[in-house]
């Protein structure tokens, strides 16, 4: 256990991630639950900073929403509990950077994360 990466005014926490290369390439995201006032979701999203190496062909400027809505929803997420996020990618060419924030799904506002920006930056392949 260590220092959680970010924190969100809801007292939810993001405790890191795991990056998966195997068959199927994959982050997961973990977090320490709170009470959610509505359903949200954590959104990873990536695009590409720079083109491949020696490369003059233009690359993908895309910006990809990858994730799903978590398996638990968020209004069920409790206090002291730890929960995951897993997403799937398909790396494209060049330097892509993932990053992400929570988003709403409903009325209600989603967590904004405290003491920095909006999205947080998850890896960078």
């Amino acid at each position: 256990t260590g220092r959680p990466v970010a924190r969100y005014d809801n007292g939810t926490e993001l405790l890191g991630l795991y990056h998966h290369r195997g068959a199927e390439r994959s982050i997961t995201v973990y977090f320490t639950g709170a009470p959610f006032k509505g359903h949200a979701k954590f959104a990873i999203n990536s695009r590409v900073d720079a083109a491949p190496r020696l490369s003059t062909l233009a690359f993908d400027r895309t910006e990809l929403d990858l994730a799903f809505p978590p398996p638990i929803p968020t209004e069920l997420w409790q206090t002291g509990h730890i929960y995951s996020v897993k997403v799937p990618y398909r790396k494209r060419p060049g330097t892509e950077r993932f990053y992400g924030s929570f988003v709403r799904l409903d009325a209600k506002p989603a967590p904004v994360r405290v003491g920095g920006s909006a999205a947080i930056d998850l890896i960078r392949l």
